[in-house]
């Protein structure tokens, strides 16, 4: 079912490349956002023609230090600047992502006026949604102190350092998995909310919940498997990104070229994992439809599902 799921979901991308597209061009349109300060303020402390030669290799930390004491206001304004822009960049891809859904949903490839109209559509229903979902999201994150408390009841407020070291690995895992499990409730409740048509988003929210914990296992291989290969891809492209480190112009130029096909690549997993999902919630809801001869009243509470849009 996962992998099928996943045939389907890369089969939909792969149809709808305009789709990743769009997703890439509004992460390369924050980067570059993001890029113009940093380089003003470079380009201030050693000039446009050193500039090259001092970023074209490897972290010159001693440099980095350097600049850093040179403009102590450089780290506020860019903190500041790089939360508004990530906050936009996430609204942008909240909103692309109700057009992404409601095509799948619907079995419909990509039209300009579809795709911008679900999009526009949705957009206030997934900002509330996420609002909504804000409870359980500060609820998963508070679990990773549950190792803390267990830490200091059994091996009391100073243990080994070996135990706090672990303890921390132990932590990482723990916070990583809470936040996985948080975003599969939330790209769920966004499916239900584009297969029903529902407007009341603590419906949705629970609703997504209901679901990912009913079939747990399923729904963590498929984003599992997806969350690896975007893994993979991150280990090939480091080794690929260090080896193109000279203060050559074409090199940069290379690796320029790099970045962008890695950055187009995770915008190309996204979209398949989100049209997947959308596969795998259609193939749970019929396995768990009424079986031939069974009404829907002789199914349990909460056992009445949406179905999908048909063709």
């Amino acid at each position: 079912m996962v992998f099928s799921s996943l045939q389907s979901g890369f089969s939909w991308m792969w149809r709808n490349k305009r789709i990743v597209l769009f997703f890439y061009l509004s992460s390369l349109l924050f980067g570059v956002i993001l890029m113009l300060p940093v380089r003003s303020a470079l380009s201030q402390f050693i000039g446009s023609s050193l500039m090259g030669k001092e970023l074209g290799g490897l972290m010159n930390m001693d440099f980095l230090f350097e600049f850093l004491t040179h403009n102590k206001i450089f780290l506020p304004v860019m903190t500041g600047i790089i939360g508004g822009v990530a906050v936009l960049y996430w609204l942008t891809n909240l909103f692309l992502s109700g057009g992404t859904f409601a095509l799948v949903v619907n079995k419909e490839d990509y039209t300009a006026v579809n795709f911008w109209g679900y999009s526009a559509k949705y957009f206030g229903r997934f900002f509330r949604l996420f609002f909504v979902s804000l409870p359980l999201l500060m609820l998963f994150l508070l679990i990773p102190f549950i190792e803390t408390g267990l830490q200091r009841l059994i091996f009391g407020s100073d243990p080994y350092q070996y135990i706090t070291y672990w303890g921390g690995w132990i932590k990482i895992v723990i916070r990583a998995f809470a936040i996985l499990f948080y975003m599969i409730i939330f790209d769920y409740a966004r499916i239900y909310t584009v297969a029903t048509d529902e407007k009341r988003m603590r419906r949705a929210i629970w609703e997504g919940l209901s679901f990912t914990w009913k079939n747990i296992g399923t729904v963590f291989m498929l984003a599992f498997s997806i969350a690896l290969i975007g893994y993979l891809s991150l280990f090939i492209y480091n080794p690929v990104a260090n080896a193109l480190s000279a203060p050559s112009g074409y090199v940069i130029f290379i690796l320029f070229l790099v970045q962008q096909l890695y950055i187009f690549f995770r915008m190309m997993v996204r979209v398949t994992l989100y049209s997947s999902e959308v596969f795998l919630y259609g193939q749970l809801l019929e396995k768990s439809a009424p079986k031939e001869g069974e009404s829907p009243e002789d199914m349990e509470p909460g056992e009445e599902i949406p179905r999908l849009a048909e063709e």
